[in-house]
């Protein structure tokens, strides 16, 4: 799409103190978690071996436990969903009382990227923004908005959406449906900007343990693909746009598909898992197709550690809580999937 105009690029740090510490969240074990199991008979393991570790159970999250100043257009507290009681966490951004649609997650450590776009935004200037969240204090390290940058030498456009994060080695990977943007993960300055050519889409993006750059795409009903490049090889090239001839390699994504992560949950072998969703469903998509219920409205995955799950929801933003009949989802929600074999099956359908 043609960019329909741009306003100035803007960074800015700002003590956002409602956010609070979520640093205990971030470690591998997470207070007040208790014991329970909870799956469907027909799919209930064997008796747990002597010795292993129970399950985590820390939720649900209740209004008590949400971090961050809770947005004045939300009325009650969290709406409980499938396998809430994995919910360890969550999160009110203070960006979504402005409109903001989170989108894309990153995390490291401390750290949290956020991208998305203004919901109230007419169409053609949903433009992306990008945050930088320190964790533990709770501060805006920086905040881009919007992000515009060109592509080699031409004029510059501005990136809209804002549907993928991912962070490598290389820096910060911020996926479009047309293009793809490498950021400093400091600064959130521009590095790179590659046009991205059909067949090949940006609906979501994430990294596997090859050092593998997925590019997603959305589809509502139908099967799709994840398209494999390799970063390495994208930098050394002068080329400014992403093809099929830079695939790497294939794997099918579900229909719905919003955002996925490369991991190993519940000691399964390492693959990609899928947030599949609409604003009022969310459905955890992994390996040979396995299906448990997700947060509702979830877009980007992210780990926080083994067994722990960053989760960005759209459905608790001021533009689709306007629309009625969503859910009450905090922006961010922290899961526990150690035990994620006996999470029950999604209740609802896309």
């Amino acid at each position: 799409m043609t960019p329909g105009g741009r306003g100035p690029a803007r960074r800015r740090s700002a003590v956002v103190a409602a956010l609070g510490s979520l640093l205990a969240l971030l470690g591998s074990g997470l207070a007040g978690c208790t014991s329970e199991a909870g799956s469907p008979p027909e799919e209930r393991p064997a008796a747990r071996p002597a010795g292993t570790a129970a399950p985590t159970a820390c939720g649900p999250v209740t209004a008590d436990r949400v971090r961050g100043r809770v947005p004045s257009y939300v009325v009650g507290g969290p709406s409980r969903f499938a396998n809430d009681r994995a919910a360890c966490g969550a999160v009110w951004l203070a960006a979504v009382e402005d409109g903001f649609v989170a989108q894309g997650l990153a995390v490291s450590g401390r750290t949290a990227w956020v991208s998305g776009f203004p919901g109230d935004a007419p169409v053609g200037r949903k433009l992306c923004r990008v945050q930088r969240v320190d964790l533990r204090t709770g501060r805006v390290l920086a905040d881009l908005d919007p992000l515009v940058g060109a592509v080699g030498s031409r004029p510059e456009v501005a990136c809209r959406h804002g549907g993928g994060l991912a962070r490598d080695a290389h820096g910060l990977w911020v996926a479009e449906l047309a293009r793809l943007w490498l950021l400093d993960p400091d600064d959130l300055t521009v590095r790179r900007v590659w046009d991205v050519v059909p067949p090949l889409r940006g609906s979501f993006t994430l990294v596997d343990d090859r050092g593998r750059l997925g590019l997603g795409r959305f589809r509502a009903h139908a099967a799709t693909r994840l398209d494999w490049l390799d970063p390495a090889a994208l930098l050394r090239s002068s080329d400014v746009t992403v093809d099929g001839a830079d695939v790497v390699g294939s794997v099918r994504a579900p229909a719905g598909a919003q955002g996925a992560v490369w991991a190993s949950l519940g000691g399964m072998p390492a693959g990609v898992w899928f947030a599949t969703s609409t604003t009022r469903c969310g459905v955890l998509v992994g390996p040979g197709g396995r299906r448990r219920g997700l947060v509702p409205g979830a877009e980007g995955l992210a780990l926080a550690g083994p067994d722990r799950l960053w989760v960005v929801s759209e459905s608790g933003t001021a533009h689709y809580q306007a629309a009625g009949s969503r859910p009450v989802v905090p922006t961010l929600t922290l899961l526990a999937t150690d035990d994620v074999r006996r999470w029950d099956r999604p209740a609802c359908s896309l």
